[in-house]
């Protein structure tokens, strides 16, 4: 073997003359390819005042009179007046002083960096790998528009997926983003696989559905909403959407004073209820009265009872102006 198989410098050999010319040759090529920087990776042309010691990677076309001869990649330093052209082999590592980027050499071409593990090994799936207690994004004082920071997250079309997975031991928990439409929306999950969402923004109207996936208001609820406050204040309670009761079946509403809407989504039957101080009375009743709502001291509850003869199924809307408490 005549050379290293790396950078390719020549060995000495017995009773070689002139071995000066073969070490100077050697320094030459260390001195271009080791702590490799390039002034470009992009320059077409070759420049026709170059400086001492100057180093680039040849693009596709590069022309020249002297980089006619070298392909396409190669690294070329102009030394002692003239340019000599340099293999690169893969792995090899070029800082791009006028892109300021760094080039990695692979698969017969330069291109940046296609993994990058900081304390973690990362893979063609997770390209970037950090593992660390914390990461901390800022914005950049050294650039116009200092003060603002963004994270991206681009995806191909609407039908992709752009978000942000949380998990708990690599099995997803949660998710918001984009998932599988341009709606942004948060999902939930007990166990990696069965997910189920809880809020959508609606991407063409900004209305915002919970229970929902096509909001039609500003906000869109399908399902019980339980708004608590602190006692004596008021507030309002959707509660057991659809209760079916069977004839006679009672279900405790809770103690407190306000108003009771009772609706029989079986009959149509709707009647309106004051409530306070372990009293009630009928206000007002649509068709026929949906049941009887009555005071049991034990539990201490306002009772709805089904008194209509037949299974229906009921619907509660409270409107609660103070706790009992």
């Amino acid at each position: 073997m005549d050379h290293t198989p790396n950078l390719q410098l020549d060995y000495l050999l017995p009773n070689q003359a002139q071995r000066y010319v073969t070490v100077n040759e050697n320094t030459r090529r260390l001195d271009s390819l080791i702590q490799l920087a390039v002034l470009s990776a992009s320059m077409g042309t070759q420049p026709t005042s170059p400086a001492e010691g100057d180093r680039y990677i040849l693009p596709v076309g590069a022309s020249g009179m002297s980089w006619d001869g070298f392909a396409s990649g190669s690294v070329v330093s102009f030394n002692d007046g003239v340019w000599i052209g340099h293999a690169p082999a893969p792995g090899w590592l070029a800082y791009v002083v006028d892109a300021e980027d760094i080039l990695v050499f692979e698969a017969g071409q330069w291109g940046p960096p296609r993994r990058m593990g900081i304390n973690g090994a990362p893979d063609m799936a997770n390209r970037l790998a950090v593992h660390s207690d914390a990461a901390l994004f800022s914005y950049d004082s050294g650039t116009p528009g200092a003060g603002n920071v963004q994270l991206k997250l681009n995806k191909e079309s609407v039908g992709h997926t752009a978000s942000q997975v949380f998990q708990t031991a690599f099995s997803g928990r949660a998710e918001l983003g984009l998932a599988g439409s341009d709606d942004f929306q948060i999902k939930v999950s007990p166990d990696g696989s069965e997910w189920a969402s809880g809020m959508c923004v609606s991407s063409a109207s900004g209305f915002v559905g919970v229970g929902t996936m096509a909001p039609s208001v500003r906000l869109d609820v399908n399902g019980t909403i339980r708004s608590a406050s602190p006692a004596g204040e008021p507030h309002l309670t959707n509660a057991d959407s659809d209760t079916i009761l069977a004839p006679g079946e009672s279900i405790d509403i809770l103690d407190f004073s306000g108003l009771i809407f009772v609706v029989n989504m079986t009959t149509g039957g709707l009647a309106q209820y004051i409530c306070g101080g372990g009293m009630t009375e009928t206000v007002a009743s649509v068709t026929s009265l949906p049941g009887a709502l009555s005071f049991a001291s034990s539990p201490n509850r306002y009772v709805f009872t089904n008194t209509t003869g037949a299974t229906s199924a009921f619907r509660f809307l409270l409107l609660r102006a103070r706790d009992a408490a």
